[in-house]
């Protein structure tokens, strides 16, 4: 049991001491340490009354200066973003195939449309594909359309990303796309 005690004796004093020492180091104060009536020692910040510490236990501990570092500088924020009162998030949306100005050949109307998204969608958000200003298909997390039986002549292909309300946050540049197909006569 007196080992059990003066185990935590010695674990309190050396949280006290630390707890301390980080408060003194910055405040840059003084700390003195001595021995209580009880034997314990204490470690504070003010000089003990002449009746609670026997005067020849008295020390004063130097805390050195802490390493202090200065904070980052501040950033500032343009006035379109002090105006909304929100950041302005800033989206990129390219369609990366086919490329613009592609034909597909003959066939039934079928390619991949493949598109990549700066930043990575939010929780909720979608791409959504138009081809001449239609929907295509129904919102989709993913970046890749498998389009089939496209009608033959001239499309315009783009990816838009929509919040989870369906308002359109962004818009890639459209793209043309040329579908020969055959036709019957």
């Amino acid at each position: 049991m007196a080992s059990s005690t003066t185990r935590h004796h010695i674990i309190c004093q050396s949280v006290v001491f630390a707890l301390l020492f980080s408060t003194a180091a910055a405040a840059q104060t003084k700390v003195y340490k001595y021995r209580d009536e009880n034997g314990n020692m204490v470690f504070s910040d003010r000089i003990p009354a002449e009746d609670n510490a026997k005067p020849a236990s008295l020390e004063t501990i130097e805390v050195p200066a802490s390493n202090m570092t200065q904070p980052p500088p501040e950033i500032t924020v343009t006035r379109q973003e002090k105006q909304s009162g929100k950041s302005v998030a800033r989206y990129e949306i390219t369609i990366t195939s086919p490329a613009d100005g592609t034909t597909i050949p003959m066939g039934p109307g079928n390619f991949v449309v493949n598109a990549r998204s700066k930043p990575g969608l939010a929780q909720g958000e979608k791409l959504q594909l138009k081809i001449d200003g239609a929907v295509y298909g129904e919102p989709q997390n993913g970046t890749i359309w498998q389009l089939q039986n496209v009608y033959r002549g001239e499309h315009s292909v783009m990816v838009e990303r929509i919040d989870p309300r369906g308002k359109i946050l962004h818009s890639a540049s459209p793209i043309t796309v040329y579908v020969l197909r055959p036709s019957v006569r």
